[in-house]
């Protein structure tokens, strides 16, 4: 089975540093092995996350993906 894409859109308020660092510690963690990963900066001043070719997740397995970014 092929792994879900998570869209993750970054507050445009972000230095281009701390994206770059974070850039750097999401595509280090674990996080990239289980889904493709592709990270943008939002034209809007707040963090957006979606998830594309995932059949179901369930709020708390969501919330769980969220929480290993911190």
């Amino acid at each position: 089975m092929a792994k879900p894409i998570f869209v993750m859109r970054f507050r445009n308020s972000m230095s281009d540093g701390e994206f770059r660092y974070t850039q750097e510690h999401i595509y280090k963690s674990d996080i990239n092995n289980e889904y493709h990963i592709l990270m943008l900066k939002n034209d809007k001043d707040k963090d957006e996350f979606e998830m594309y070719n995932a059949d179901k997740i369930e709020r708390q397995d969501w919330n769980t993906i969220v929480n290993k970014l911190k």
